[in-house]
């Protein structure tokens, strides 16, 4: 997974599980993969780990809080907007600037 993962200052990454069923398998696994997100210095504000006490693996589960992981990986996030802003690309900044406007309009 080390090798897979997207630079840490240019991605968002959302986990989450629950406590049921396959779920019930995940939390060992999950504190790994949060420890390897520390070490690469992924910042909070970019990745993000919840659990659903009572929550299965099913279609279900998922659609009762799909909106959370839609929230956090579609909101502006200020370190990428940061970095939109100190990078060389015009078309980045111009996009980040227009999903901004289109989330938080005035």
């Amino acid at each position: 997974m080390r090798q897979h993962l997207p630079a840490a200052a240019q991605h968002k990454i959302y986990f989450d599980y629950g406590d049921q069923t396959l779920d019930a398998m995940y939390p060992l696994l999950q504190q790994k993969v949060d420890q390897l997100m520390r070490q690469l210095k992924y910042p909070k504000t970019l990745w993000q780990t919840r659990v659903f006490p009572g929550a299965d693996h099913s279609e279900t589960a998922w659609s009762q809080r799909l909106h959370i992981p839609l929230e956090f990986l579609l909101a502006p996030s200020v370190d990428l907007l940061e970095q939109s802003l100190t990078e060389d690309s015009a078309d980045r900044t111009i996009v980040f600037h227009l999903l901004y406007r289109a989330l938080y309009p005035r």
